[in-house]
């Protein structure tokens, strides 16, 4: 049988979804022919077919520096490499076909879709207006050019990107909804809901649509809508555990605690492994007059989680519920737990400031930061993805080394302090991840916890003379009041600490802390972090 015959049977044998055998000949085949494109195409498409991903990767790769490679072989070859999840060699090899074909819409796709995933949207954006420009009837290409301006904080034009896409394509609900979750994230509550309702009427099909209505009108305040919009949305969903926790809080934020108390009853019972429910939960018994039930709840939970910031962080939800002397309970676990001392300059820079410009200018660099992600405390600033993932820059890595020395010293003096937060904790094998926030003028962050975290802290890198010069502690982290959403009494401990250039501050993961707004023109920049037990 002639190769040209051999191709076409491969191809045959993978149309009819004969894999095995398609791939059997296909091995064959390339073996006697090892310098013929044409079969390592047809075997590739084969393995591709049955997810053999690797090997057709690796069979592809040997052809695709050839000079005259045809356009399939980088489209097979990067979809392989996409199916990997190995973006930055599906990238090289998307960028190599643009070199032979810069008009492709597939490779111009391929390569926008690919630098929107790596956070490189100021690169994808200039893809994707290239293929709108080729393709204007492309609305998919729009989809991508909105998502691309979104990551950049460009929304007013990702908004009309949407728009466009959702014009060209009026049968496809994805720009719709991407238009309304973008007017919900701007802040637009009124706009996001008519969009949302839209959706749900053109695509009744889409009910998943309403955990994210509901989502933008309990933001927006109207909470009874939220409620009735998550409870809509759980009768196809019954088991979306954050939609169930949201519609517990959305029902004890429209007034309705016995309501909410029963949904979150409901769920620590289904779901008795989820601390997170533990807040939530004694809140809305407080709200409904339950006192006493709301500490039996968080002994039963602190009896089972020892060690959850969740459930510990409910002290001082009970002791500002109790007010009075209660909130005055856990005044002097502050001093006792929260630790302030100055990072030491590494060697090889002139001065301290040399050092920490370093460390500003590695933030201003990172690829993950944006503008105030909804799923983050931060407003009015920009908040950054794991700072502590390869690669990492240098003056981040002596960063991260000498806050690794801080905790260890502070680790050491608390497990003897009398606190069952820390016992048994141990930093071998724990996992380390840090992020940055950079405030602008009125950047603050709410009042939170850190989870799943056992030690966390805070660097400053950057401290304007805002907070240098005033005295109305503008920019200064808080610690002791809990979330807008638990009670605020008139009298609550609280402790502030002033950012200094070089100071770390080091506390438990559940003690609720905050940031005052900012004053003044200049950036304030931090380096939070959190040290994780391994489940």
């Amino acid at each position: 049988m002639s190769v040209r015959k051999q191709v076409e049977r491969i191809r045959q044998l993978t149309a009819s979804r004969e894999f095995e055998k398609a791939c059997a000949l296909g091995q064959t085949t390339l073996k006697k022919n090892p310098a013929n494109i044409m079969v390592s195409l047809a075997y590739g498409e084969a393995l591709l077919s049955c997810s053999e991903n690797a090997v057709a990767a690796t069979v592809l790769a040997k052809f695709s520096g050839m000079r005259k490679a045809p356009v399939e072989l980088f489209l097979m070859q990067s979809f392989a490499l996409m199916q990997l999840q190995q973006l930055e060699a599906c990238l090289e090899v998307v960028m190599a076909g643009l070199k032979g074909f810069p008009d492709h819409p597939e490779l111009l796709n391929n390569a926008g879709v690919l630098n929107e995933m790596l956070k490189r949207p100021a690169t994808a954006e200039g893809v994707f207006r290239r293929l709108t420009e080729l393709q204007p009837g492309r609305g998919g290409a729009f989809v991508g050019l909105g998502n691309a301006l979104h990551q950049q904080g460009k929304n007013a034009e990702a908004l009309d990107a949407y728009q466009s896409a959702a014009t060209l394509e009026p049968g496809n609900p994805s720009p719709q909804i991407n238009r309304a979750n973008l007017l919900s994230e701007m802040g637009d509550s009124d706009g996001a809901e008519v969009a949302y309702r839209k959706v749900l009427e053109r695509f009744p099909q889409r009910q998943d649509v309403l955990s994210n209505l509901a989502a933008s009108l309990a933001i927006s305040g109207k909470h009874a809508a939220a409620a009735e919009a998550y409870e809509s949305y759980l009768e196809k969903h019954p088991n979306d555990f954050d939609a169930n926790l949201y519609w517990g809080k959305a029902l004890l934020k429209s007034g309705n605690a016995a309501a909410s108390e029963s949904v979150l009853e409901a769920m620590a019972a289904t779901y008795p492994d989820k601390t997170g429910i533990c807040p939530e939960l004694i809140n809305a018994c407080l709200h409904n007059g339950g006192e006493a039930r709301a500490r039996e709840i968080q002994a039963s939970y602190r009896q089972r989680f020892p060690s959850s910031a969740d459930v510990y962080s409910c002290d001082t939800i009970l002791d500002a519920a109790a007010g009075g002397a209660g909130a005055l309970r856990n005044q002097s676990l502050y001093d006792d737990d929260v630790a302030s001392s100055e990072i030491v300059t590494p060697e090889g820079y002139v001065d301290s400031n040399a050092f920490w410009d370093s460390v500003c200018d590695a933030v201003y660099a990172h690829p993950s930061l944006r503008e105030s992600p909804r799923e983050h405390a931060t407003r009015e600033g920009f908040h950054s993805d794991n700072l502590a993932v390869e690669p990492v820059a240098p003056a981040l890595q002596q960063l991260i080394d000498a806050i690794h020395a801080e905790v260890t010293q502070y680790a050491a003096q608390r497990a003897n302090a009398g606190n069952p937060f820390y016992d048994g904790l141990s930093l071998d094998g724990n996992l380390f991840r840090m992020w940055a926030v950079v405030m602008r003028q009125g950047g603050h962050q709410e009042a939170h916890i850190h989870p799943s975290a056992r030690i966390s802290g805070v660097v400053y890198a950057k401290v304007p003379p805002s907070i240098r010069d005033s005295n109305d502690r503008s920019g200064w982290i808080e610690f002791g009041r809990p979330h807008s959403d638990f009670f605020q009494p008139e009298t609550l401990a609280t402790r502030l600490f002033q950012p200094k250039l070089g100071r770390i501050v080091l506390f438990p993961s559940y003690l609720y802390h905050k940031t005052l707004p900012l004053d003044g023109n200049d950036h304030r920049i931090s380096i939070a972090f959190d040290f994780c037990t391994p489940a």
